[in-house]
């Protein structure tokens, strides 16, 4: 859960200029207002709609780019973050697979404490017997003594051999214990992957509905302009039109704009659903993330200087 304020947020400060050019109607007589240069102009219009028509075009084509913007710079993050984790798991599971050898190595230690006394005791039995490593008595059997010696022989090379067999049993099972492990935490390292990729999609369709959100506001916005003729005047303003032709006049900054607090809570909705993040109620104790947002805001072009 995080907290931002907005008030910390810098605000737009439109296009860089000459500032707008704001003439104030006579409080005595608003409706004699009139501009050097322009005709007489009658009671019924306030903005023209081909002007709203191209601010409104300006916005929807913002937002396109941003969306843009927003998706790539997530994919190519979600494709970041996912190596990223992949090769620490990776590594991490590497340093393990280490450390399970050496206490196998270690576990190894208490089959051959039990089993290589009796090895070498019989090893040594066998030494006075038959001529090491070889099976065969040292002449051959003349007497019952002799054939005795043989079958002795013959009987500690099999008690060798089965407890030679029986110490690689248990090392192969130790060993065999420690590669089982290492696929298990392959495993589980690819689930969390696999689940971290996942986290990443929703919350890119999470940014993805934050910024079709904005879309109905806009398309509103874009039949109120294609009505035919002039919108209306605010209330309780007044202003004059007239068709008979007139000198051109520009007044910078004199076309509707959509609010800049509107366009920061999108932006904030668009940076929550992309981040995952819960927007915390007043009074709620959380995380600022304030310098955060400014400064995903910058790196996406929805600051100040985009606006």
């Amino acid at each position: 859960m995080v907290s931002v304020d907005l008030s910390r947020v810098p605000q737009a400060t439109g296009p860089a200029g000459a500032p707008p050019k704001i003439i104030v109607a006579p409080s005595a007589s608003p409706q004699d207002l009139s501009v050097p240069g322009v005709a007489p102009t009658s009671r019924r219009a306030g903005v023209a709609a081909s002007d709203v028509s191209e601010v409104i075009a300006e916005i929807e084509q913002r937002r396109k780019q941003t969306a843009d913007r927003i998706t790539e710079v997530a994919e190519q993050s979600a494709q970041n973050q996912s190596s990223a984790l992949e090769q620490s798991l990776i590594a991490d599971r590497n340093r393990r697979y280490y450390e399970w050898l050496d206490e196998a190595a270690a576990r190894t230690r208490v089959p051959f404490d039990r089993i290589a006394p009796k090895i070498g005791a019989l090893r040594l039995e066998l030494s006075n017997i038959v001529p090491f490593p070889a099976t065969q008595p040292r002449t051959p059997p003349r007497d019952e003594i002799a054939e005795r010696e043989q079958a002795r022989a013959a009987e500690i090379v099999r008690q060798i051999t089965t407890l030679e067999q029986e110490y690689r049993r248990e090392v192969d099972a130790i060993y065999s214990a420690v590669e089982q492990r290492l696929r298990t935490q392959k495993l589980e390292d690819t689930s969390t992957v696999v689940a971290f990729r996942a986290r990443l999609r929703e919350a890119q369709a999470r940014a993805q509905r934050a910024l079709g959100a904005s879309m109905p506001v806009i398309g509103s916005l874009g039949k109120t302009a294609q009505a035919p003729g002039p919108l209306p005047a605010a209330p309780g303003k007044s202003a004059r039109t007239s068709t008979t032709p007139s000198p051109s006049i520009s007044l910078p900054g004199s076309k509707p704009k959509i609010p800049a607090q509107t366009i920061l809570q999108q932006d904030l909705a668009m940076f929550l659903s992309l981040k995952g993040y819960v927007l915390a109620k007043p009074g709620e104790t959380a995380r600022d993330a304030t310098s955060e947002f400014i400064q995903w805001r910058s790196q996406n072009n929805l600051g100040p200087s985009g606006n």
